[in-house]
C-alpha cells in the first residue's frame, strides 16, 4: 500500500498550522492584555483629583486668556461675584493679589460673601485673602454677608475662623446685622 504524496506531507503541515495558529493565539493574548492594561490606566488616570494640582503663573495666565477672561482686577472680583470658582483659582494662581479692591472698595471676599459664593470665599480663604478687610463703609465680609443675609456665607466664613465680634470700621459688629 502506497501512502500519496498528500497523506506523507499530511503531519507537517498539520504541525505548521498548529504553529501558527499556537503563534496567533498568543499574539492576540497580548494585544488582549495591552488593551486591558491601557483600560486600567486611563481609569485610574481619571480618578486623579485635578483640583490639587496648581498651574504656574504663566499657564494660568494663559488659560483665562483662553477662555475670553481678561486678566485684571476687576475681571476678577467679577468673576468672585459670580461665583466662577475654576476663574478665582486661576486668577490666584496667576499671582494675583487676592485682597485687590473694585472702583466700590470691595474686594473679591467681600464680593462673593455679599453674593453667598461659598466655593469662591473657600478658594480664596486658601488663596491668602484677609478675612478681617474692610469695604469702602467699614463693614467686613462677615458683616456684608449678614447685611445681605447670606447664611450659608456667614457660616462659612466663620468656619474659616471669622471673627464675630469685629467691629471694623463701623462700631457695629456682624451680629448686629
Amino acid at each position: 500500500m502506497r501512502k500519496s504524496a498528500r497523506a506523507i506531507h499530511r503531519p507537517v503541515f498539520e504541525k505548521r498550522r498548529r504553529k501558527a495558529f499556537l503563534s496567533c493565539r498568543y499574539a492576540f493574548t497580548r494585544l488582549l492584555l495591552a488593551c486591558f492594561s491601557l483600560l486600567l490606566l486611563l481609569m485610574l488616570a481619571g480618578c486623579l483629583d485635578k483640583s490639587k494640582f496648581t498651574p504656574n503663573p504663566e499657564t494660568a495666565q494663559r488659560e483665562l486668556a483662553l477662555k475670553g477672561v481678561a486678566y485684571d482686577e476687576k475681571s476678577f472680583i467679577d468673576n468672585a461675584l459670580n461665583g466662577e470658582v475654576v476663574n478665582v483659582k486661576l486668577f490666584l494662581a496667576a499671582g494675583m493679589n487676592p485682597n485687590a479692591r473694585n472702583a466700590k472698595g470691595d474686594t473679591a471676599l467681600i464680593a462673593a460673601a455679599s453674593r453667598g459664593q461659598v466655593g469662591v470665599i473657600d478658594a480664596l480663604l486658601a488663596g491668602g485673602a484677609d478675612i478681617k478687610a474692610t469695604d469702602s463703609k467699614g463693614l467686613t465680609a462677615l458683616m456684608r454677608a449678614a447685611v445681605e443675609s447670606r447664611t450659608n456665607s456667614v457660616k462659612a466664613l466663620l468656619d474659616h475662623g471669622a471673627d464675630v465680634n469685629s467691629m471694623g470700621n463701623v462700631g457695629a459688629t456682624a451680629l448686629m446685622y
